[in-house]
C-alpha cells in the first residue's frame, strides 16, 4: 500500500519528501557550519524542477498565426511552473527557515531562470508577429496583383510594406546569427 501511495505522489511531493530525507540525514551528521550550508544549498536547489522549456518557433504547420497560439501556452505554462515553484519555496521557508539564506538564493535563481524564459518568448512572439504581418501583407499583395496588376499603386504599396516586414524580421535575426557564428569560430 505505501508503495502504490509513493506512486502517486506528484512531482513537488516527491521533491518534497525527498528534500525532507536529505536534511533529516544532515542534520544527523555533525558538519562544520561552512559545510552544512553549502550541502543545504545544494539540497535546497534539487528539490526544484527545471522550468518547462519553449522549443521555439515551428511555421511548418501552423504558420506564424498558429505559433502565436503555442508561445502564449508555452508562457501560460511557464507561469504555472514558476508559481507551483514559489508556493513551495513558501511551504519550506515555513518548515526549514533555519534556511533562509538558502531559500533566499533559491528564489533570486528562480526568479532568474523565469525572467530569462519569459524574454525568449516575449523574442519569438515578437518574430511571429513579424511573420504574421509579413505574410498577411504578402497575400493582400498577392491579391492585389491578381486583380489590380502588378503596375497598380495598391499592390506597389502592399508589395513594399510585406518587404518592410521581411527587413524587419531579418533584422531582429541579425544578433543571434552573429553570436552563432562567432560561436562557430
Amino acid at each position: 500500500y505505501q508503495s502504490l501511495l509513493a506512486d502517486l505522489h506528484t512531482t513537488e511531493e516527491e521533491l518534497t519528501a525527498q528534500m525532507h530525507e536529505r536534511l533529516a540525514v544532515l542534520e544527523a551528521v555533525n558538519v562544520a557550519s561552512d559545510e552544512y550550508a553549502e550541502v543545504a544549498a545544494k539540497i535546497a536547489a534539487a528539490a526544484f524542477e527545471e522550468a518547462p522549456e519553449f522549443g521555439g518557433l515551428d511555421a511548418s504547420v501552423g504558420g506564424p498565426f498558429g505559433e502565436l497560439d503555442k508561445i502564449d501556452e508555452a508562457e501560460e505554462e511557464l507561469q504555472e511552473w514558476y508559481d507551483t515553484q514559489l508556493e513551495m519555496l513558501e511551504g519550506f521557508r515555513e518548515e526549514r527557515a533555519d534556511l533562509t539564506e538558502q531559500w533566499d538564493a533559491q528564489e533570486r535563481a528562480l526568479h532568474e531562470e523565469h525572467q530569462n524564459e519569459l524574454m525568449r518568448i516575449d523574442q519569438a512572439r515578437h518574430m511571429a508577429q513579424l511573420a504574421a504581418a509579413e505574410s498577411t501583407f504578402g497575400d493582400l499583395s498577392g491579391l492585389a496583383a491578381a486583380f489590380a496588376g502588378e503596375q497598380s499603386g495598391i499592390y506597389r504599396a502592399l508589395f513594399a510594406t510585406e518587404k518592410a516586414f521581411a527587413i524587419g524580421k531579418a533584422l531582429l535575426n541579425v544578433p543571434k546569427s552573429y553570436s552563432d557564428a562567432f560561436a562557430a569560430v
